[in-house]
């Protein structure tokens, strides 16, 4: 039986996704993202999936040729 306390594997790995996504998009270090407190990352990623939203309805072309989709980052957001 797995230790009750630390993060699950899948909470590890959504972690994970939120410091590659802030480290990608906004070039913010390991390092500070860790010191970031939780409410202040979720607002960054918030804010920058709502500036993708708004420049892929102004072009929809936008984010064609990049490595992530704008729909896959986070799908229930």
């Amino acid at each position: 039986m797995p230790p009750s306390f630390g993060l699950s594997d899948k909470n590890r790995l959504d972690i994970l996704e939120q410091f590659y996504f802030l480290m990608s998009r906004l070039k913010i270090s390991y390092e500070e993202i860790r010191r970031m407190p939780l409410t202040y990352r979720k607002w960054f990623i918030d804010r920058v999936i709502k500036d993708l939203k708004v420049k892929e309805q102004i072009d929809p072309n936008y984010g064609v040729d990049t490595d992530t989709p704008l729909s896959s980052i986070y799908r229930n957001r």
